[in-house]
């Protein structure tokens, strides 16, 4: 499937089920449906409209929109002029943009007017104010200010014209954002062909055909929920995407019901939510048939429970936006078994290696650093070769995941090597949010940690130390809204605010975050908590 798939391009393979498939629906919301000729057609028109505007071939276009029809068309109209998407999570502010604007250098600038309460089309000129790359703005919205192209407007306009050549299967498609140790979001470019193999390659694994409805539920920006095998996948397998706006239960369950979603992808703090939603909810969630769960530590208690209530099947993923995709076949309760251990990788050609301190290999049983290589691996980070250090010369990533064999190929995730804190399947460093809070007038030093709660997912905790006492440092709402202020987006705000004396240390006057994050849980630390 791979070799055949690396002939086409996105826009080509989604040309292809236009001509074979037609009038079937390829792609809805709440608001409006598409079939795969329509959106086609749409895709080509949007193109055509950004074309004129400007954009070109080889451009890198930040794309920060709301799961929609109208996000779908998007893609393919940068999918068929050959630019690259730089896809901007809902949740991203300025913070996390303009470091990325300055290495990435955009030049166009596509995102939502005003929704759910918050401005995008402010934040995206706050963006576009500071960044000389960009010269085109698009607002899904008819009303715009001079200066600012019309989403709408774009895309009623003529289709774009055959004659202008698009990319090649190995040109960048997407640039994947993923939470790290750098301060802003990693980019990690994803070509045609590898987005294509990748959501083949889960279709197989998943038994997955033209019966698939699959719900968007989370957003885009996720590889898994762009290609494991996600919306990319859905199109490939000629399914039905079904885009909900949030993942409110109270938005899905109606969805689920109103389209017969067959198949969804959920991060397991969200396991919980729904087990008590499906307690009252009366909506017919009948037509699923399995629940892909990833991007978390996956306790298996709350996914039985769900599993159970809905008689479906589930999928336990996990990988990385650089390249490794692992998937379990779809189980049943009673063929789950140990839930810490992973499925086998998706890719045929992956290769999996867990090495010891000094760069053997661990033996069964034995922890030590997840590495893994493929045809499928980025092997880079999208202009920032200064990022490249988890890439080693024999073409190994670093995962900083702590693994062991557990046998016939599988392992377990044991933990976490690297300081990323994990908010509900958000990955992100520490290090950012302390730079942030270091801004504040009355802090002098600040350590902020994760602190692992009973969802399976991360608290964030930010501790400060001041010399004159903690009674001039900020409140934790004084400290969120100043770090709201200042660009940071809300999923990584503290939740907690705590104070300290004296820092615990090392030997060599290091500071023991393993220290703060176990104080953190302790009845002390609440007492210190503003």
């Amino acid at each position: 499937m791979g070799k055949e798939q690396r002939k086409e391009t996105l826009f080509s393979m989604l040309a292809r089920q236009a001509r074979r498939l037609g009038n079937r629906t390829a792609v809805c919301d709440s608001e409006q449906a598409l079939s795969y000729e329509e959106l086609e057609q749409a895709a080509l028109r949007l193109a055509g409209g950004l074309h004129r505007a400007g954009v070109r071939k080889g451009d890198s276009v930040f794309v920060q929109m709301a799961n929609s029809v109208d996000m779908a068309v998007t893609l393919f109209a940068c999918f068929r002029l050959g630019v690259v998407c730089v896809l901007l999570l809902p949740a991203y502010r300025t913070g996390d943009m303009l470091p990325l604007s300055t290495r990435i250098r955009p030049t166009c600038f596509i995102g939502e007017g005003r929704l759910l309460g918050f401005d995008y089309g402010k934040l995206a000129d706050e963006v576009a104010a500071q960044s000389p790359s960009i010269k085109t703005v698009v607002r899904r919205t008819a009303d715009v200010p001079e200066g600012v192209f019309s989403w709408q407007e774009l895309a009623g306009s003529e289709p774009l014209d055959e004659s202008v050549p698009g990319p090649s299967p190995d040109d960048v498609a997407a640039v994947i954002l993923s939470g790290g140790t750098t301060g802003f979001p990693k980019p990690i470019p994803r070509t045609h062909a590898n987005l294509l193999d990748l959501s083949g390659a889960c279709l197989e694994r998943s038994g997955l055909d033209e019966s698939l409805v699959y719900l968007v539920d989370l957003p885009l920006g996720h590889i898994f929920i762009l290609a494991v095998p996600g919306f990319i996948g859905s199109l490939q397998a000629g399914g039905k995407t079904v885009f909900s706006l949030t993942a409110s239960t109270d938005e899905v369950f109606p969805l689920i019901e109103e389209e017969g979603a067959t198949y969804l992808t959920l991060v397991p703090p969200m396991l919980p939510i729904w087990l008590d939603a499906l307690s009252f909810d009366d909506s017919d969630l009948s037509s699923l048939r399995n629940i892909e769960v990833g991007g978390a530590p996956l306790k298996g208690g709350p996914l039985f429970a769900v599993a159970a209530a809905l008689g479906c099947t589930f999928q336990q993923a996990y990988g990385f936006s650089e390249g490794l995709v692992t998937l379990t076949d779809p189980l049943g309760q009673s063929e789950a078994g140990d839930m810490s251990v992973q499925g086998l990788p998706v890719m045929a050609d992956d290769e999996i290696r867990i090495i010891r301190a000094d760069g053997s290999d661990a033996g069964q049983g034995e922890k030590g650093e997840l590495l893994f290589r493929g045809p499928n691996l980025s092997g880079h980070y999208f202009h920032c070769p200064d990022l490249d250090g988890a890439f080693d010369a024999e073409g190994f990533f670093h995962s900083g995941d702590q693994a062991c064999w557990v046998g016939a190929g599988r392992f377990s995730i044991c933990g976490r090597l690297k300081e990323l804190i994990n908010r509900n399947g958000e990955k992100f460093s520490p290090l950012e949010v302390e730079e942030i809070v270091r801004k504040h007038p009355s802090v002098e030093e600040c350590v902020v940690v994760g602190v692992p709660n009973s969802t399976g997912s991360d608290s964030v905790c930010c501790w400060l130390r001041n010399t004159d006492g903690d009674a001039g440092l900020p409140s934790l709402t004084e400290l969120r809204a100043f770090l709201l202020k200042e660009g940071l987006a809300s999923y990584k705000l503290p939740e907690r605010l705590c104070f300290t004396d004296e820092w615990p240390k090392t030997a060599f006057g290091k500071i023991l975050k393993s220290r703060l994050v176990a104080m953190s849980q302790t009845d002390a630390a609440d007492r210190l908590t503003k």
